[in-house]
């Protein structure tokens, strides 16, 4: 599915592209520049174009398709795109810290309240967001570890089970070497 967005993304500025040309036969004759003038700038290559285009659409993709950028941008855009200001900001972010479950995106929106307030001197606001966010990042490394523990503990069991399996292999084994005898 990203193969066929791609190409037709492409597809679509490529044509966008030539159509934005000039035509040669309407193009006016221009001056020479004098020997005293800088040459004017030249236009980019068109084969330069297509590749700068191409690596917007890849950039596009890459935004749109991961979502932990495009939440961020999200997030930047709900801070700086929009003419509103910084208490409403604040406020629709608060909102959006509530329903936000992810701890990265949850980080992000700490720092951007923690730098709205201080920019509003609010530093007892700013604090408490640093406050959870050292907080939650705590409680994720703490279950990191407990995890990693339990892993351990399972890997424990299980070499145990297979030393318990091979003395009783070996049990079997010499109880059969002896009604052999």
């Amino acid at each position: 599915m990203p193969v066929i967005v791609t190409a037709t993304v492409a597809a679509t500025l490529l044509a966008t592209w030539a159509i934005a040309q000039p035509r040669p036969d309407a193009a006016p004759e221009r001056e020479r520049p004098r020997a005293d003038q800088p040459a004017p700038p030249r236009p980019p290559e068109a084969m330069g174009q297509i590749r700068m285009m191409l690596g917007m659409v890849e950039h596009l993709k890459h935004v749109c398709f991961d979502p932990t950028t495009a939440g961020m941008i999200a997030l930047g855009a709900l801070k700086d795109d929009l003419p509103r200001k910084d208490d409403v900001i604040a406020k629709d972010l608060e909102e959006t810290l509530e329903k936000t479950k992810t701890l990265g995106l949850r980080n992000a929106l700490h720092l951007t309240l923690k730098d709205i307030y201080k920019k509003q001197g609010e530093t007892e606001k700013a604090v408490k967001h640093l406050q959870a966010m050292v907080a939650e990042n705590d409680a994720a490394i703490q279950q990191h570890m407990k995890d990693r523990d339990d892993d351990d503990d399972d890997d424990d069991k299980d070499k145990e089970r297979a030393k318990d399996e091979r003395k009783r292999e070996s049990e079997r084994r010499r109880d059969k070497e002896g009604d052999k005898d």
